[in-house]
């Protein structure tokens, strides 16, 4: 069995691994992409993972371990193996500021057409990707909103670990929740703006 931490880019996958991780789940990640202003607790990368498309055939030789898989590059998963997969939702608007603000930091131009082009590109892709993983007899999902877990990160560390089928310690997986870094909230979001 692999675990899977996957979502939309800056939807709080990182924030999962974490959560795995003080939970006892030894987790991928290599480091190579150092923590910054915009993820300061780290990215939880596994750099193997961003060539998923052109070679899987590292992930045979892994067993009982977390690892984070961008949302796009889910479909490379070898159907071979099992998988629980944990999927971060959410708001696309929150999504895109936190873009927009990692732009700024890196001092690279912003295009707000270009931005409302990727609005729907999301929106898109969440779309069929759901219906993708609903079709998977090997992966088993539990979907979850980013707004939940900074909530109620202990409610929700007690499901993750019954969803995983390990033993965890909810209250350390609760414990590296940090509200403050919750930095680009929108106010009056429904639910639509997850889809």
């Amino acid at each position: 069995m692999l675990y899977i931490i996957s979502g939309l880019p800056r939807s709080g996958t990182s924030m999962l691994m974490r959560m795995l991780e003080a939970g006892g789940i030894e987790i991928l990640k290599d480091d190579i992409r150092q923590p910054d202003a915009d993820n300061p607790k780290g990215y939880y990368e596994f750099e193997p993972v961003k060539d998923l498309a052109k070679d899987a055939s590292w992930i045979k030789d892994i067993d009982d371990k977390g690892v984070k898989v961008i949302s796009y590059l889910l479909p490379y998963l070898p159907p071979d193996r099992s998988y629980r997969l944990l999927f971060v939702l959410r708001p696309i608007e929150e999504i895109l500021e936190s873009q927009r603000k990692m732009l700024e930091h890196a001092d690279a131009p912003f295009d707000d057409a270009a931005q409302e082009n990727l609005a729907f590109k999301f929106k898109d892709h969440l779309y069929k990707i759901r219906l993708w993983i609903a079709r998977q007899p090997n992966i088993n999902c539990m979907f979850i909103k980013y707004f939940d877990i900074i909530n109620k990160p202990y409610d929700w560390a007690q499901k993750i670990a019954t969803f995983l089928g390990l033993e965890c310690d909810p209250h350390s997986m609760a414990s590296v929740v940090d509200p403050d870094l919750y930095r680009n909230r929108k106010e009056h979001i429904d639910n639509e703006t997850y889809e």
